[in-house]
This record gives C-alpha cells, sequence and structure tokens, in this order.
C-alpha cells in the first residue's frame, strides 16, 4: 500500500469531521465519526475504489471536475477547497526560489512608506521586516520574532491574545496552509517540527488540521501599555516573491469583512490595496 499522502490525509480529516446523514432509524448505530468512505463517494460522484484510492495514496491527480465533487460532497468551504486544489495539484502551487532584489525593495516599503503598522512576514510567519508601527504593537525586537511559534511557547504569546484558543487555531491554519503550498520551503518545516516537538497543544490543534487562508480580517490584541485592541488588518501577498507578505494594521470598524476575532497572517488577499493593486508591488 502507498504511504498517506497530504492529500489524503487533508480528505480523512475531513471525511471525519463532515456531518454524517440522519438515521434512518433510532436503532441504528454509526461505528465511524463522520462519513462513510462510501457517502463521500456517491455525493461526489466517484466510484468507492477510486475514493479509497485518494484516501491511501495510490491515486494522487483528482479532475477539476472530481475536486469540485469532493468539495461539495465533504461541505468544505472557501479556504478548504483552495487548499484541496493545491494538494491536488502542488505542481501548480508557487515556488520557493527566492528574488532578494524584489525582497529588499518590498522591506524598504514597510519601513519607510507605510503609515499604519505594518510587518513583512515570510511564509514560516517570521517577521522579517517592521516599521515604527509595529514596533509600538509588537515589540522593538519584532525583526526576526516567528508570530506562529510565540502563540504557543511564551507566556507574553498567550497573554496578548484575549481569545488564545482562536489565535491557537488561526496560527495553525495558516501554517498548514503554508506548509502545503510550499512543501520545499525549509524555514517552514523547522518551524512545524520545532512547534510539534515542544507544544502538546500545537501538535493536538495540528492533528484537527485547522485552514485559514484569508486575506483580511479582525484581530485582538491586549497589549500592557496600550490596553485592549480591536484592529482590522490585511495581507498582501507579493506576486515575486513566494510566501512574503505585508500585513497591515488599522483600528477596526464593525461591519467590515471577517466579523470574526480571527488571530493570524493571510496568504492571499481579495481586496484592492496601494491604488487598486490587489498585491503588492512588483519591486
Amino acid at each position: 500500500m502507498a504511504s498517506v499522502t497530504p492529500l489524503g490525509e487533508f480528505l480523512r480529516s475531513r471525511r471525519r469531521a463532515a456531518r454524517p446523514p440522519a438515521p434512518v432509524s433510532t436503532g441504528t448505530r454509526r461505528r465511524v465519526p463522520g462519513l462513510r468512505r462510501e457517502e463521500v463517494a456517491s455525493r461526489a460522484g466517484v466510484s468507492v475504489d477510486y475514493y479509497v484510492r485518494l484516501e491511501q495514496g495510490r491515486e494522487t491527480n483528482p479532475s477539476t471536475k472530481v475536486i469540485a465533487g469532493l468539495s461539495a460532497a465533504l461541505g468544505l468551504g472557501e479556504d478548504e477547497t483552495a487548499h484541496l486544489r493545491v494538494l491536488a495539484r502542488p505542481e501548480a502551487a508557487p515556488g520557493s526560489r527566492r528574488h532578494p532584489a524584489s525582497a529588499s525593495g518590498l522591506k524598504t516599503l514597510v519601513e519607510h512608506q507605510l503609515t499604519d503598522p505594518a510587518i513583512l512576514l515570510d511564509a514560516s510567519g517570521t517577521v522579517r521586516a517592521g516599521n515604527m508601527g509595529a514596533r509600538l504593537l509588537y515589540g522593538e525586537d519584532v525583526v526576526g520574532r516567528n508570530i506562529v511559534a510565540e502563540v504557543f511557547l511564551s507566556d507574553e504569546g498567550r497573554s496578548f491574545y484575549p481569545d488564545w484558543g482562536s489565535a491557537a487555531r488561526c496560527s495553525v491554519g495558516v501554517l498548514r496552509a503554508s506548509a502545503a503550498i510550499y512543501p520545499e520551503n525549509r524555514e517552514v518545516r523547522e518551524v512545524v517540527a520545532e512547534l510539534k516537538s515542544r507544544s502538546l497543544e500545537f501538535r493536538d490543534i495540528w492533528q484537527r488540521y485547522p485552514i485559514m487562508r484569508k486575506g483580511s480580517g479582525r484581530k485582538l490584541m491586549h497589549h500592557q501599555e496600550l490596553g485592549h485592541l480591536d484592529l482590522a488588518y490585511e495581507a498582501l501577498e507579493s506576486p515575486v516573491v513566494p510566501g512574503l507578505q505585508a500585513v497591515v494594521y488599522r483600528p477596526w470598524e464593525g461591519g467590515e469583512r471577517g466579523d470574526t476575532p480571527c488571530e493570524g497572517s493571510a496568504l492571499t488577499s481579495n481586496h484592492h490595496y496601494f491604488g487598486g493593486s490587489r498585491s503588492l508591488p512588483t519591486s
């Protein structure tokens, strides 16, 4: 039998988390959580054997139609469906090649041209640059720190987020998505390995497989000097440096997209910024 693939692992996690159909009779008891494989196959319009092969890693190249069918069968949301496409089509995901010149330009942009608090994050969640507002928000030593690791490994990280559980789930969801998009990224692999070895809570949430890929949302913080902060954030992905993104903060205004507070950075952006551009400048 082939080893379980990332695609198979994700399908299994979502099948077990899916809502099963209502029982025909009260005397019927299901032996497995979620949906049975034959139920997913029927809903997705594929054979049971084919679906089993997908979960077991013996089939790794589902068609676009099959991907859509699986998404509907498992009741996947927008972020989860995007993640499914990445796992099913890894060759179409962005690479991890570095572009030093472009990275330098983005660093200058964040540090000297953005007036709102802003940080520059790599795919692993490590801060590569920050402006004055970011240093006020996160501390003078913000550059070089990993904001995902701090959620789990520091006392300050636990007190910084009023809803620590939400912060933890969202942080793992972002890192899970990033690991799928950049499977060869050394920094991502190292952060995941360290957190698995040092945090039981991280391992537990990682096994539950949350996925987050939103480009904007709401973040709640409790700052030692500034007090309670309710902020909107927008993550702006670089089109030329895979995995590099600027995250810009401003005061939250009610009624914006992302009413549920969720701490974590993002991988894509759907909002306009920088004079109408949907992403960061290319230089």
